[in-house]
């Protein structure tokens, strides 16, 4: 059978959700069934450029993209160099409005929208509500397909109808969980960090944005330990908010036993070796891969009951509190979660491996779409 020719469309090739699931693709397509580019809106060697070149996907950049002349010209010259393309797949919320024409017009048959985050929705500037209507409409008339990975973030890009049309549909982002099932051992990667063999460790992998809510976190944190002397913080992650939320620690007292391991490719590795547990109090997510992740490593959950349901697939490691919720609240449900684990590692990486968040089942679920062309 001929392999698939898809086109990515992603902000960047940082450590993220949307990037790990791509990532995870590129590695499932290496068995012939489909060749991958990716188009990022910059030019520059990404965190993740190396791995994927590897696996054999071509990366191009636009740093114009925000003019649409600039960015057609750059999506055109892509297909006539690498082309043709049997589907453009588009990460990037309203802006996939755009990219989805602008594949009609170069002739790519399946166009491709996919929801990612769920953003409380908040009335913005006048300007921008036009821009999203108008986003919208170019969505409904040029997308074959307009995917979401949970209820919520369906309705954020697509509106209060999005199901209603046969070209709606549920994807989740699939990941490869192998590495979770792997043992670690726990006292060497923890004396990487300094982190002591019997510590109790809250650990929360993402970006440092505004969304993950990471002020927070270090409050939850400095009140677990002043109950807890042997709790520790570690967090994985890098982004913009990392001076601040260094800062923040210092002040509230906290510096010296929390840990700030900036980007890394090992998070199975850490998750199962030094976590303890998983904080996500965010503010919003489209579903939180990382929480399944971290079920995959049979560590439990608190995170914030604004994140999708769907993303409970093993629900005796989930627990879920309101953010209007003080943080002495939340160290009580950290605290006790740490104490009292329901659920082997056995039993939670067989449920993951049987749900639909398996890398290989979400592909074969894109495949299916990328051939058929959303009839």
């Amino acid at each position: 059978m001929i392999p698939i020719r898809v086109l990515h469309v992603v902000a960047n090739l940082r450590h993220g959700g949307v990037q790990s699931w791509i990532l995870d693709l590129a590695r499932v397509a290496a068995d012939g069934s489909g060749r991958m580019d990716v188009l990022a809106y910059g030019n520059q060697q990404w965190p993740l450029s190396d791995v994927l070149s590897s696996l054999g996907v071509t990366i191009h950049g636009c740093t114009r993209h925000r003019n649409p002349i600039a960015l057609f010209a750059t999506l055109r010259d892509i297909v006539q160099r690498h082309g043709p393309f049997d589907a453009i797949h588009c990460h990037e919320m309203f802006h996939n409005g755009t990219l989805v024409a602008m594949g009609a017009l170069l002739g790519i048959p399946v166009r491709v929208s996919h929801a990612h985050n769920s953003a409380q929705a908040t009335r913005g500037s006048f300007a921008r509500r036009i821009y999203n209507r108008a986003m919208q409409v170019l969505m409904r008339r040029f997308a074959t397909d307009m995917l979401a990975v949970s209820s919520l973030a369906g309705k954020k890009l697509y509106g209060a109808n999005w199901g209603r049309d046969a070209r709606y549909r549920q994807v989740s982002c699939g990941l490869d969980f192998a590495g979770y099932a792997v043992e670690h051992d726990r006292t060497a990667v923890r004396a990487e960090f300094g982190i002591p063999p019997d510590a109790r460790v809250i650990g929360h992998a993402g970006r440092f944005v505004e969304q993950k809510n990471h002020a927070f976190l270090l409050e939850v944190a400095a009140v677990a330990m002043a109950r807890d002397p042997a709790i520790r913080l570690l967090l994985v992650g890098d982004g913009p908010l990392r001076g601040d939320m260094e800062e923040q620690a210092t002040r509230i007292g906290i510096r010296n036993r929390t840990i700030f391991t900036g980007a890394r490719h090992d998070v199975p590795r850490l998750m199962v070796g030094a976590f303890d547990l998983l904080l996500l109090p965010s503010l919003f997510e489209g579903l939180g891969l990382v929480i399944l992740e971290a079920m995959a490593a049979c560590r439990p959950c608190i995170i914030s009951d604004v994140v999708p349901t769907e993303v409970d697939v093993v629900p005796a490691l989930v627990s879920r509190l309101s953010l209007s919720a003080p943080a002495e609240a939340w160290a009580d449900a950290v605290l006790a979660a740490i104490a009292d684990v329901q659920v082997d590692r056995r039993t939670a990486i067989a449920a993951i491996e049987l749900s639909d968040f398996t890398c290989e089942r979400s592909y074969r679920t894109m495949l299916g779409i990328y051939r058929k062309g959303g009839q």
